[in-house]
This record gives C-alpha cells, sequence and structure tokens, in this order.
C-alpha cells in the first residue's frame, strides 16, 4: 500500500473510467484516502447539513432522466462543492454497486484509513452511495456509451381473436434516456430484422463483433430459420411425386 506520507497523482483518467476495478486504479484511489477523511471530517465540523447538501446536488442531476450528459454534470456539481478528491472517491465507491462484495471491500478500505477522524466520514459515503449509489453507476455507464445507442428493448406480441392476427411492439430505449415504440404485423418487424441484418454485413469483418454476442446472434436466428423454414415433406410424399 501507498505511504501517505508520499502521496502520487490519482489517475483520474482510471477513476472516471470503466477500469476502476483495475489493482491501478484501486491504489490511486487509496492515495486519496487520508486527505479525503480529513476534509470530509472537517466538512462535517462545519457543514452539519453537508449530507443534504449532496443528496440533493446528486437527485438534481439523476431526476427525471439519467443521460450521456448526467455523470459529467453531477460530478461537476459535486467537484464544486467537496472538491475533486472527495468526489472522485464517491464514484470509485459507486462504480463497486454491481459487485456487493467488492464495494464492502473498498468502504473497510476507507474505513481503516478514516479511523483516526470520526465514524462519520464513513457513514457520510455509505449514505450517499445508499441513497444514489445505483443512479450514480448508470449515469457512469451511459457516460460511455453514444447518446443514440439503443440500450434496452422491450417487447410484446398480441394475438387479436377476432381479427385472426398477430401485433408485435417493441420498445427501445436509448442511453439518453429516449425511448422509440415500433409495432406492426409479423411481416413488417421481419422486414425490420432483415434490413438489421443487411446493414450488419457492410461492416464486411468478423473481427469487430464480440464472440458472445455473436454466439447469442447465432443461436436465435437458428431458432428463427427453423421456425420459418418449410418442413420437409415424407419421403412417401416426395416419391409419389
Amino acid at each position: 500500500m501507498m505511504q501517505a506520507s508520499a502521496p502520487q497523482e490519482p489517475d483520474w483518467d482510471m477513476l472516471g473510467g470503466k477500469a476502476i476495478s483495475d489493482p491501478v486504479a484501486s491504489s490511486a484511489a487509496e492515495v486519496l484516502f487520508p486527505p479525503v477523511a480529513g476534509h470530509i471530517q472537517e466538512l462535517l465540523d462545519t457543514q452539519p447539513d453537508a449530507l443534504d447538501y449532496v443528496l440533493d446536488i446528486l437527485r438534481k442531476h439523476v431526476e427525471p432522466v439519467i443521460g450521456g450528459a448526467t455523470y459529467g454534470n453531477l460530478m461537476t456539481s459535486l467537484v464544486n462543492y467537496l472538491g475533486p478528491d472527495a468526489s472522485y472517491l464517491l464514484a470509485w465507491l459507486a462504480q463497486a454497486q454491481a459487485d456487493p462484495a467488492e464495494q464492502q471491500a473498498r468502504f473497510e478500505a476507507l474505513e481503516q484509513h478514516a479511523r483516526e477522524f470520526s465514524p462519520e466520514v464513513v457513514a457520510f459515503y455509505r449514505a450517499i452511495i445508499g441513497t444514489f449509489g445505483q443512479e450514480m453507476e448508470l449515469a457512469l455507464i451511459r457516460s460511455n456509451e453514444l447518446p443514440d445507442n439503443w440500450n434496452v428493448i422491450s417487447r410484446e406480441v398480441l394475438y387479436d381473436v377476432i381479427n385472426n392476427s398477430f401485433l408485435i411492439q417493441l420498445t427501445i430505449e436509448k442511453f439518453n434516456g429516449e425511448k422509440t415504440v415500433i409495432e406492426g404485423p409479423p411481416d413488417s418487424i421481419l422486414s425490420l430484422a432483415t434490413g438489421i441484418i443487411i446493414t450488419a454485413r457492410l461492416v464486411d469483418t468478423r473481427d469487430v463483433f464480440s464472440q458472445d454476442r455473436i454466439d447469442t446472434f447465432l443461436a436465435e436466428a437458428e431458432e428463427l430459420i427453423a421456425l420459418l423454414r418449410p418442413e420437409p415433406e415424407p419421403a412417401d410424399e416426395a416419391a409419389e411425386k
């Protein structure tokens, strides 16, 4: 572990990016523990309602929609109030939201370095993460994506008994929070799928597709092909023809 007496400049790119679980990023974050603990202790001593201020800042930026610019905007506001070190340490804690064991380990590391200060320092961070940790993580994820890239697709297949027809509804949510609804009969959705496949073929190289996406696509495509392809005629009927 790095010595607090010889602090190194944190790697902000690592702290603010997807590689936050990388050992280098964790080491960079650990450099912040002692000075941040002292800073937050002083803040709490002079501003007892500091936690409410931070929660209000986060609430302002994550409600009602988390978009591609949300993370940058909320970090700017947090830095203006907490300072850069305390703000980026908060981001580091939030980015372990999907892994409870890792997040607990990070809090324990912070707690170990904050022992000389009041337990209020760790409680301060726990309260923020407990209230808005998921929203902060989602904001970070969306900040690293193209705003108009799709994020979630939900689907419904409806059957009209009276008209003996199907209606397919697709709801596509983009990373900027916008939603688009597409609906139509099976032939229309099949034409849409065909257009997407034709577009994907224009890439003309396999290397840009990840293997897990390839495997999923091929499995689903085989299921659809099996559904659409006519069943082979029995051998005896084919012989009669």
